[in-house]
């Protein structure tokens, strides 16, 4: 059956359909369970970095309440969203408690994490040779310190639409309803935009990565709305597996929302589809690129 489904999406050049090709092919769903996985371990490692960079900021004092709104207003799905921001930012906030040796592990995890990305993002790309492990490293420190500044981005989106939307600046009331989710959403598209063009071992068009987020944004936007409608609507759902419950429905988000980080990956590698004789010639002026 799988074979026959295959062999029929084979016959069809139409984008969309390519993208569902890839997807099947190269395992996706089951790279995205894997990375779901990843990050819920580096969850807090991840946020724990977060904090040590921005907390040192003047302007981010009351960092953890304000990444907790953000988390719940635009990244989370609602309920299950308020128990994962609880916990993460409040384990997250004991990293001063950690020795040199707990924060290098710290570190460490969060580097695996990156270097999982990666391996999965050159694979959807079909890059053939791996960068060097010095590149990788600086690549993987670049990241580490962008994300920190990408999130305070996001806030300062944040807080500034936040206080339009109830009065304190100026605004326009049809802008409030308007501004508030694309002005927020802006630097995580333009986050994973960056991820899209920087990750994988080849040049990778601007445009392309910038349709690939967008895809990859609209997406996670689309999904977290359905999520928190759903579950409000299936009450039993918390009956059923009681006060575990937000566990299950954050790890289903985390693969859900990988899914279609991949998927937006993979938009973007079609979108840069070559023919054989232009694939050799790229191959040819730039070496670090070995794709079909």
């Amino acid at each position: 059956m799988a074979f026959n489904l295959m062999a029929r999406l084979a016959r069809i050049d139409f984008l969309p359909i390519r993208v569902l090709r890839r997807f099947i092919s190269a395992r996706c769903a089951q790279t995205a369970a894997g990375l779901a996985f990843v990050t819920l371990i580096g969850l807090v490692p991840i946020m724990s970095v977060t904090v040590a960079v921005l907390a040192r900021l003047p302007d981010f004092a009351d960092f953890g309440g304000h990444v907790e709104k953000f988390l719940l207003s635009y990244l989370l799905p609602q309920r299950a969203g308020d128990v994962v921001a609880k916990y993460a930012l409040m384990f997250s906030a004991k990293v001063a408690d950690l020795t040199r040796v707990g924060a290098l592990a710290v570190a460490v995890t969060a580097t695996l994490i990156l270097h999982t990305i990666d391996r999965e993002l050159n694979v959807i790309f079909r890059v053939g040779r791996t960068r060097p492990l010095w590149k990788s490293f600086l690549l993987y420190l670049v990241l580490l310190m962008l994300g920190p500044a990408v999130l305070g981005a996001l806030l300062a989106g944040y807080t500034y639409f936040l206080s339009a939307s109830f009065g304190i600046i100026p605004t326009p009331p049809w802008a409030r309803g308007v501004l508030v989710p694309v002005a927020t959403l802006l630097p995580l598209w333009l986050l994973l935009a960056g991820l899209f063009a920087a990750v994988p071992n080849r040049s990778v068009r601007a445009r392309d990565a910038l349709i690939g987020g967008a895809v990859a944004v609209v997406g996670l936007e689309s999904s977290r709305a359905t999520l928190a409608w759903y579950f409000a609507q299936m009450p039993s759902f918390t009956v059923l597996y009681g006060a575990f419950w937000a566990v299950p429905v954050f790890l289903l988000w985390l693969q859900l929302s990988w899914g279609i980080v991949l998927v937006g990956a993979l938009v973007c590698a079609e979108l840069d589809r070559r023919t054989p004789a232009q694939a050799e010639r790229k191959r040819r002026s730039d070496p670090a690129s070995d794709h079909a």
